[in-house]
């Protein structure tokens, strides 16, 4: 490589290609040089890709040598040239001359620039480096190889998808896409989630260029795209989808469904208790049936599905179970937990079915007691499923079946006194107004808003605060590593009989005052419900720690090593919490999503909104109609409570905006 000097010819690497052109002056570390048409460049000399030997008195003489340059550069061969040289060859730090004698390429300063030309434009085997020439080991070309194949992979794809894409919007597509255009439809997914944000983001936005000529927001084009090709709705609910929660299941878990590895344990040995006249209570359309109970005499017994049976530790399903943590119910549908096949079905405490179970079975008193309580592995099955509205009519009118009334007449007395009982305790006991966001079969939305406060859903309430009292007794007295929730009391005595809590400025700042619930690996007292010690375990069906402590127990009462340590547990329940606060953000932000999209339904309403607090600038209120918050801008001073009229004038749920003006 020769030394820069007036007249010298230089190669300069500009979009992609080599241009030549030739040293005018120097001046430091930069370097005023002609191009072939004569234009003058001055140019950093670390920007010169390669110094030439030849010299020129002219620019107008480098066309014609840059001719023969690339005539000489067409007749070279690289890959054999590098195949002919020997590993010592290759790994010695040959100059261009000798590796050009080596080659047989000859002396010649024009068959050198040929050479440089040849590797700028194949650089495989050969690379230029700061003007020096590198020789590619076979690691390294294989790699390079392999690199360029899924380039072109990657390329194809790209092409494949555009194609389809360009068809499926001309309505010339149905059914499922191919692989590689589902990779770009993931891509595009991205887009319409996260903007420019996520990693696949610009694999989608480069595709919707390729297929629209759109200027708007990407992620707005991505969105209509998808809405167009069926794969979301034009309402769809993007709050799930942001946080990864699917509704179905990876391949692997549905192929261990099928292979039956799932129903693998006996139900040998289960205490048999079919005989009795077992009942379940829930929301009309739930599916999950977790819990059913049945009276006998003054014994109460408890039944909770046995989920555990049907699912061995470390299965694919197992798994899958542990990293969704819960059932996310969301206005649209749940997103389950477990396939329906086990949550729906086998474990199920459905209707005239068998079940395994976990049985609390104890001795009820007049004053709300549950007392000499044993825990069994039994067989269940319910025979009447009821609903919370109609078995809170019979309550009221006494007008119910007459083979069940008189076990709901006791356990309607027994749950008032349960109550009490805990109050007593310190419970704190109060019931937040429920709404909740609907879709119909159309997409429009609708408000459910059930009877919190109805007996029956007392009656429930109660007889899962006493299990689950009573789980955690177990597991601590049978010293059991558990998963613990216990509850700090306020820092203030608070008196609920002396709070209007039908105010929800008040009841808005009762809850800042109440401490959050945590879980722990060692008891602790839980002071919103006056208990001394609390495991959840109702909801195995939809709750991954429920069905660790079944696993505890079992374990236990089959005279076995529990399955847990406090290490794994204590792993666990990082993960639960993480985890926790996902699900409930997502549970949250769409129930506002649906509530936005029901305004969306209504314009110019008018709706009460009640003072909370001052925000800066702002003030946050709730909605009572709504059940909702919101935030409002006012001319004058406002104090928690006070109510105003106010007027909706913009409403958009996809943004997530909402403006209120005093009506």
């Amino acid at each position: 490589m020769a030394e820069l000097r007036q007249e010298q010819v230089l190669f300069v690497a500009k979009d992609g290609a080599l241009s030549p052109m030739v040293v005018v002056a120097l001046e430091g570390n930069r370097v005023n040089a002609l191009d072939a048409e004569g234009e003058e460049h001055w140019l950093a000399v670390k920007r010169v890709f390669w110094i030439s030997e030849h010299q020129v008195d002219s620019h107008e003489k480098l066309p014609a040598y840059w001719q023969t340059v690339v005539r000489l550069s067409e007749g070279i061969d690289l890959p054999p040239l590098w195949t002919s040289l020997s590993e010592s060859e290759r790994d010695a730090p040959l100059g261009l001359s000798e590796l050009l004698v080596k080659l047989d390429l000859g002396r010649e300063v024009s068959g050198a620039d040929a050479f440089v030309l040849a590797v700028f434009e194949h650089s495989l085997h050969f690379k230029i480096r700061q003007r020096r020439l590198l020789i590619s080991t076979p690691e390294q070309v294989q790699v390079a190889l392999e690199k360029a194949a899924e380039k072109e992979r990657a390329r194809i794809a790209f092409e494949e998808a555009k194609s389809w894409l360009l068809m499926a919007l001309d309505g010339q597509h149905t059914g499922a896409p191919p692989h590689p255009v589902e990779d770009h439809l993931e891509a595009i997914k991205a887009v319409a989630l996260f903007g420019r944000d996520a990693s696949l983001s610009r694999k989608g936005i480069e595709l919707l260029n390729a297929v629209l000529d759109d200027p708007r927001d990407p992620a707005v084009v991505a969105l209509e795209v998808l809405c167009s090709l069926g794969i979301y709705a034009s309402n769809e609910n993007l709050i799930p989808h942001r946080a990864n929660l699917k509704r179905t299941f990876p391949e692997d878990v549905l192929k261990e469904l099928q292979a039956g590895k799932v129903q693998s344990a006996a139900l040998a040995g289960r205490h048999d208790m079919t005989h009795l006249r077992t009942l379940s209570i829930d929301d009309m359309q739930t599916r999950e049936i977790d819990d059913a109970f049945a009276l006998e005499g003054n014994r109460l017994h408890v039944f909770i599905a046995d989920v555990s049976h049907f699912i061995p530790i470390g299965s694919q399903l197992d798994q899958e179970a542990a990293k969704r943590l819960s059932t996310v119910y969301i206005p649209e549908g749940k997103i389950p937990m477990l396939p329906s096949v086990i949550g729906e079905e086998l474990a199920s405490l459905n209707q005239s079915e068998t079940r395994p179970a976990l049985c609390f079975s104890g001795t009820i008193d007049d004053q709300g007691g549950f007392s000499e309580v044993e825990l069994r592995e039994v067989l269940c099955s319910v025979d009447h499923r009821l609903d919370y509205s109609t078995v809170d009519m019979w309550l009221a009118t006494g007008d119910g079946e007459a083979e069940l009334m008189p076990t709901l007449r006791a356990l309607e007395s027994w749950s008032e006194s349960h109550l009490d009982r805990r109050v007593e305790n310190g419970a704190m006991v109060f019931q937040r107004n429920e709404l909740y966001p609907r879709l119909d079969d159309v997409g429009r939305v609708y408000l459910h808003q059930p009877d919190a406060n109805g007996p029956s859903r007392l009656l429930i309430a109660e007889m899962m605060v006493a299990i689950c009292c009573q789980a955690a007794r177990y597991l601590r007295d049978q010293k059991l590593p558990g998963i613990y929730r216990g509850q700090a009391p306020p820092d203030r005595e608070i008196d609920l009989s002396q709070m209007d809590l039908t105010d929800p400025s008040v009841e808005y700042e009762l809850l800042r005052s109440v401490k959050p619930s945590a879980l722990s690996l060692y008891p602790k007292p839980h002071a919103a419900l006056g208990a001394v010690c609390y495991a959840q375990v109702s909801s195995p069906i939809r709750r991954y720690a429920d069905l660790l402590m079944h696993r505890q127990m079992k374990a236990c009462l089959q005279g076995n090593q529990a399955p847990y340590d406090l290490d794994s547990l204590g792993s666990s329940i990082r993960d639960i919490e993480q985890r926790q606060g996902v699900i409930r953000r997502v549970e949250r932000e769409s129930n506002r999503y649906w509530l936005l999209r029901y305004l969306e339904q209504k314009p110019d309403m008018e709706l009460d909104a009640v003072v909370l607090r001052r925000l800066k600038r702002r003030y946050l209120v709730n909605l009572p109609a709504l059940c909702m918050p919101a935030t409002i801008l006012s001319r004058g001073r406002l104090v928690p409570g006070q109510v105003l009229r106010m007027r909706i004038t913009e409403v958009d749920a996809r943004n997530d905006v909402l403006v209120l003006d005093e009506a």
